[in-house]
This record gives C-alpha cells, structure tokens and sequence, in this order.
C-alpha cells in the first residue's frame, strides 16, 4: 500500500475510533444495531474499508482494504 494511501486508512480508522468512542457509527447510533459486532463497510471516494466495532474491548479493527 503506498504511504498516501496508508495515511488516508489511519485517518478513517481515527475518525471511526472517535466515532465509536461517542457511542455512533457513520449510520448513527451503535446500540439500534440488532448485530453489533457485524463486519461494517464504509467508503470514500475510490476506497472501501471494512471495519468491526467492539465495544467491550473498546477497539475498533479494520479487517480489509480494498482502494
């Protein structure tokens, strides 16, 4: 992966952390998931990530990226 491309995950995978932190997801609110532990995906421009949200681990893993 090159380094801009890097970056551009590290930044999402912060802004998802922060985001959980809240208590939210980009489509709103963690505890109105009847799965919560489901594999998400959320995207930009030309790349998709897909994510987990743990909460009682309070970790947020990014499993793939595909660009």
């Amino acid at each position: 992966m090159k380094d801009a491309d890097r970056r551009a995950v590290e930044v999402i995978g912060s802004a998802l952390a922060d985001l959980a932190a809240q208590g939210l997801g980009p489509d709103g609110l963690l505890d109105d998931d009847p799965e919560p532990h489901r594999l998400r995906t959320y995207s930009v421009e030309t790349m998709l990530v897909w994510y987990q949200v743990i909460p009682h681990r309070m970790r947020v893993y990014i499993n793939r990226v595909n660009l």
